[in-house]
């Protein structure tokens, strides 16, 4: 099991590898997932991967990668987040082990610029944001 630590970092890692990836989520802070697009693949018994071109913010790429689905973090019911019995906000909280207000800094979307709640860029800001709170430096 990872530590917190190690669970954000690897968050902000694989945030920039998405940023990178062309053919990776479409990142949008404003939605965990694309409703539209999960119910597709799900209707095609296909579960959703990091490559599969959906839509979503940190915390929806976080529930369908290997990593912290092998530790339970998915998405559960209405495809929020679920962990050991929490759901939404109260999952990301317990499974990452941040507190809610720490929790809506990191990754709420109006707590970026316009400009940096959609595509790589804000992709990569919020993996430097998850990368200064660990480091001490944010907040």
């Amino acid at each position: 099991m990872m530590t917190p630590k190690e669970k954000l970092l690897l968050l902000a890692t694989k945030l920039e590898a998405d940023a990178a990836n062309p053919k990776g989520m479409k990142f949008d802070l404003a939605n965990w997932f694309d409703a539209e697009s999960i119910m597709k693949l799900e209707k095609d018994m296909v579960r959703p991967t990091p490559d599969c071109g959906t839509t979503g913010c940190a915390i929806g790429l976080a529930m369908i990668t290997p990593e912290f689905l092998e530790e339970g973090f998915a998405a559960g019911m209405r495809r929020y987040p679920d962990y050991n019995g929490d759901t939404g906000w109260e999952a990301l909280e317990s499974y990452f082990g941040v507190e809610y207000n720490d929790a809506i800094r990191l990754f709420m979307d109006d707590q970026y610029p316009k400009d940096l709640r959609k595509g790589a860029e804000a992709e990569r800001a919020v993996a430097q944001r998850i990368r200064e709170y660990v480091a001490g430096r944010y907040m």
